[in-house]
């Protein structure tokens, strides 16, 4: 510890492993360890290999165990490491006779040789090894003393005893020094697992040390949020593990040692009991699940504290964090000018003032930490900072967290209705479509409740799709979704017509409010009989052929998505329900047309006709191309058992024959199989597309009609 010279220190170092282990494993060499730790913590990674190789061999030693457990706790980082003083080995009794002193050196030896084999060959090839862990930039280790105390442990060699009658300075006759030594040539056979050990960089050790350095930060904060635990301890404790969830290297460390569970079960506690900390444990929970690599790890319980989180509420709060029922926002503000809290004792009305402060401080934090993520919270980008910190609540964290879920993890959807998620966000949503239909002329302004319908509606589309379990469960358990949905598509579209137009952002929350809902709508009604059902009570077939003809008109990205969606969806609700079939064969649009007589003349202008008169399909476009084959299997669904129909598209279509219907529909079957080889693509599509096939054929054989 009092050499300053790090070649001394590394020499030192490189004679305790050749020389010395046993003895300092007896008189706490230990201190040595610690000591070159430190020096690696400072910087000097050249003693690392030393003192690895020198840990190593100390755990040969039985002892070792032992002495482990009684050294006092080291902290990483320590600035001053404990150094115990190492005593001196006793002196050897006057007594004793040079024969008796040669006898007992080599007993020791020999003793030390049967107990580590290893360590004798060490020793004897002390010049291959120092060749091999010459980790300084000095020369070679080689000294008389080292080169004595070698030849005092082999056995072959005779023991050197000083002569303590020798007259006064004059220096004992040495033996005659061999010109080499053989046995020190030749190399040390280490195993390849040993090689490997020598073999450390000082890149690794100092990555090693920030890893460690991390996971003990993750172990101090787990602590931390333990039930136990102070309020100021749990509070800086989560917004802690916020900030280490936000960071992706953090995470890897979570899944790279298997403490994603135990992060679960640290967060299960802050939002289980009613705390003021679920905002902060939301957004923990959000980063964390939002990894797409950890889709794979979470599992049933993940799914119950997302649930559980989704309806956590601040403490001494009736209503969440503003907006639609509730989700643990901001901190509630006390209103100090009530009557009820003028009543309360002057000591109460204190704590609940300063209660209230610390809850603002902590959400502020929360708010702070998520100034740089407002893109990837799906938070609206045209509103003010006050809206925003509004809208920012723990149920929308959790209810983005769901939705990323179930769109890129399938099984998520059914867990998700296994644990009581889908009872509990179908409340919510239905309070959000309540919130919209309560004014509708000031629909156009209602910036916060549009967002959140918008939002609610993206996860109820995501747990819907291609899942029939959850489609029964939401038309059973909410009968009246579906109407709401229609009853708001009908009021967008109704906006999104008035004069003057909207135009910039209001027109685009709108238009994307009604996207959400069709989407929704969708899913419902994909071959789901109770939807159909519910679609025909509602009269959706009229409200969506007014979003069809409002669609027409425009040219813009939403009305193309518009017109795509509203007729996929009455292609679902009358393929196969009779009564939606009817309806829609004896419609009228909004502007009084007839509903086939517009879809012949939708079809009509779409397709582009080549020399021949035949369809060109290499000049149509993709888009034009997907609606005339969707306005052609509606309208062979419409004409279905009801020719008499079939006059109404003859004359918008300007043609007495289904041809153009056949061919284009053929085309857009071909490129659909085309585009599904190699893929579990569902069929149903393909067998849906190939029945309104066969029906419109039909009409080409016979000669009336064709």
């Amino acid at each position: 510890a009092n050499l300053h010279s790090r070649k001394k220190r590394g020499r030192l170092l490189r004679g305790c492993f050749v020389h010395w282990p046993r003895f300092l494993l007896r008189t706490g060499g230990y201190s040595v360890l610690h000591h070159g730790a430190d020096e690696i913590d400072r910087g000097d990674c050249g003693l690392a290999a030393p003192v690895l190789l020198l840990l190593v061999h100390f755990s040969r030693e039985k002892s070792f165990g032992r002495q482990t457990e009684a050294m006092p706790p080291r902290r990483y980082g320590s600035a001053k490491p404990l150094i115990a003083s190492v005593p001196k080995p006793p002196a050897a009794p006057s007594s004793i006779t040079n024969g008796d002193a040669a006898e007992e050196t080599e007993s020791i030896a020999t003793a030390s040789h049967q107990d580590n084999p290893m360590e004798f060959e060490l020793c004897s090839n002390r010049s291959a090894l120092d060749d091999e862990l010459d980790f300084s930039s000095s020369t070679k280790f080689r000294t008389k003393a080292l080169s004595s105390a070698s030849a005092k442990i082999r056995k072959d060699s005779p023991v050197e005893v000083v002569d303590v009658d020798a007259p006064h300075g004059k220096r004992p006759a040495l033996p005659e020094k061999k010109s080499s030594n053989q046995a020190s040539k030749k190399p040390v056979k280490l195993s390849q697992q040993e090689t490997k050990q020598t073999k450390v960089s000082a890149a690794f050790i100092g990555e090693f040390g920030q890893v460690r350095s991390k996971l003990d930060d993750i172990e101090f904060i787990l602590d931390g949020l333990h039930p136990s635990q102070s309020s100021e301890v749990r509070t800086n404790s989560v917004m802690s593990l916020a900030k280490l969830c936000k960071d992706t290297e953090t995470r890897g460390l979570f899944r790279s040692h298997s403490l994603l569970d135990k992060v679960m079960d640290a967060l299960r506690g802050v939002t289980g009991s009613e705390s003021n900390l679920a905002l902060a444990a939301a957004v923990a929970l959000y980063f964390l699940c939002t990894d797409a690599a950890n889709l794979d790890l979470l599992d049933v319980t993940a799914c119950q504290i997302l649930v559980q989180a989704m309806v956590a509420r601040p403490k001494d709060s009736k209503a969440g964090g503003g907006g639609s029922g509730g989700g643990g926002g901001a901190a509630q503000a006390i209103d100090t000018s009530s009557k009820e809290f003028k009543e309360l004792p002057l000591f109460k009305r204190r704590r609940l003032e300063e209660q209230a402060k610390k809850e603002q401080g902590t959400d502020k934090k929360v708010l702070l930490l998520l100034s740089d993520a407002t893109a990837q919270l799906g938070l609206p980008a045209d509103m003010d900072s006050q809206a925003t910190e509004d809208l920012l609540t723990t149920e929308h964290l959790m209810v983005a967290a769901c939705t990323s879920l179930s769109q890129r993890h399938a099984p998520f959807r059914d867990t998700f209705r296994e644990v009581g998620g889908l009872t509990v966000f179908c409340n919510i949503l239905m309070d959000s479509l309540l919130a919209m239909t309560l004014d509708k002329s000031k629909l156009p302004k209602m910036h916060v409740p549009t967002w959140r319908l918008v939002r609610d509606m993206k996860l109820l589309e995501a747990v819907t799709y291609m899942n029939q379990p959850n489609q029964t469960q939401v038309l059973q358990e909410y009968s009246t979704v579906v109407q709401s949905l229609v009853e708001l598509s009908a009021t967008l579209t109704t906006a999104l017509r008035a004069k003057p137009p909207l135009a910039g952002p209001q027109r685009d929350r709108l238009e994307g409010c009604r996207l959400a809902g069709l989407k929704v709508l969708v899913n419902l009604t994909n071959h789901n009989p109770v939807g159909w059902s519910q679609f025909y009570e509602a009269d959706g077939v009229g409200t969506v052929l007014a979003v069809l003809e409002a669609s027409s008109e425009a040219k813009g990205m939403g009305d193309y998505d518009a017109l795509t969606l509203g007729l996929g969806l009455l292609i679902n609700t009358t393929e196969l329900h009779t009564h939606n079939r009817i309806t829609l064969s004896t419609a009228f649009l909004p502007s009084g047309e007839r509903a086939l007589s517009f879809l012949g003349r939708l079809f009509a202008a779409k397709v582009i006709r080549g020399e021949n008169g035949r369809t060109d399909f290499k000049a149509m476009p993709v888009d034009l191309l997907v609606v005339a084959a969707y306005t052609s299997v509606l309208i062979g669904c419409a004409v279905k058992a009801n020719e008499e129909a079939l006059e109404l598209v003859y004359e918008a279509m300007g043609s007495r024959t289904v041809r153009p219907l056949v061919e284009v529909l053929e085309y857009f079957i071909v490129c659909h199989e085309e585009a599904d080889k190699g893929q579990t693509a569902s069929t149903d599509f393909i067998d849906s597309l190939s029945s309104v096939l066969q029906t419109l054929a039909g009409f080409l054989k016979q000669p009336n009609k064709a």
